[in-house]
């Protein structure tokens, strides 16, 4: 007798089936997800731990050297006549002295050190992109605006790294980091310390910080001012005084009515809950944000002598 083979009914998913993957799918995009983004943002503090090391290393280099660590900027006063505009000027930032020790020996070369930072002829260095001072977690600038001296809005390349040069909040004195004025840290400007003179010790005191000024781009009136490209922003230049203190804490931005950052000159990151330090004796360490400020300053300043708790 022959044997009649029929079709098996076909299988499909019911509509109660496909819900029910496409809910276990949400489920696991939502479970591994963080997860991927939390490994990501690992990487990135790694690598940004990386850069500051490699900026430590690069001064304790350059103190191998010159015997001493370069100043966090120099200004160059000159003679003061109501003729020239130009009467104290900021001048090339501790980065620019350590561009040799960081393998930018071109860049270095290329300075017109004869002239003003701001003239022309300077302005192609100043442009210069150099990886080592850009934190991954941190989206890129293109170009921030470093001073209305220079004719358009894009001046100089950034840095999301700054000398941590002192413990003062910015509203009680000048912006200009000197010694024996707001200049507390270990890198002043006008000041070129050695490491002999730290007293407090180098695994306890704060060498150099992470952080990102105006993350927004919003830059609206006063000096060196956003006045044409949409792409302009506020920064720290990597080739001008590339500098923060400690005391306005970390995190801690204020804004003004109109929106703008009340300062230039605080330690601001996307990290949550802190932000990364390179010590003097080079090793980094994410500080917490809600340290307490007598800490933070215990921290800054090499030779107060304070004793400073476990952070």
């Amino acid at each position: 007798m022959p044997v009649i083979l029929r079709d098996s009914p076909r299988a499909a998913f019911t509509m109660v089936e496909m819900l029910v993957v496409l809910c276990l799918m949400a489920i696991f995009i939502s479970v591994l997800l963080p997860a991927t983004q939390e490994a990501r943002e690992a990487a990135r503090l790694t690598a940004c731990e990386n850069n500051l090391r490699t900026l430590a290393i690069a001064l304790h280099n350059y103190h191998e050297s010159h015997s001493v660590f370069p100043a966090a900027s120099v200004s160059w006063d000159r003679q003061r006549t109501p003729s020239d505009p130009l009467q104290d000027r900021r001048q090339w930032s501790w980065i620019t002295a350590v561009l040799p020790e960081l393998g930018r020996d071109h860049l270095f070369e290329q300075i017109d050190f004869d002239t003003d930072l701001r003239s022309p002829s300077n302005r192609p260095v100043l442009r210069q992109k150099i990886s080592t001072l850009y934190c991954p977690s941190m989206p890129m600038l293109g170009y921030v605006n470093m001073t209305d001296r220079i004719p358009g809005d894009t001046d100089a390349a950034t840095t999301d790294y700054a000398a941590v040069s002192s413990h003062l909040p910015t509203v009680l004195g000048p912006t200009f980091f000197r010694r024996n004025e707001s200049g507390t840290g270990v890198l002043a400007a006008n000041d070129w310390p050695s490491r002999s003179e730290i007293s407090d010790g180098l695994s306890v005191t704060l060498l150099l910080s992470e952080t990102r000024f105006d993350q927004f781009h919003a830059a609206i009136g006063g000096r060196g001012a956003c006045l044409v490209s949409p792409d302009c922003s506020f920064g720290l230049a990597w080739g001008r005084g590339a500098s923060v203190t400690t005391g306005d804490g970390i995190n801690r931005q204020e804004y003004r009515a109109d929106g703008t950052p009340s300062w230039r000159y605080q330690i601001l990151t996307p990290h949550t809950g802190g932000a990364q330090f390179a010590f003097v004796d080079g090793h980094v360490s994410f500080l917490n944000e809600e340290i307490s400020p007598e800490v933070l300053a215990g921290l800054t300043t090499p030779n107060g002598g304070e004793f400073v708790p476990e952070f």
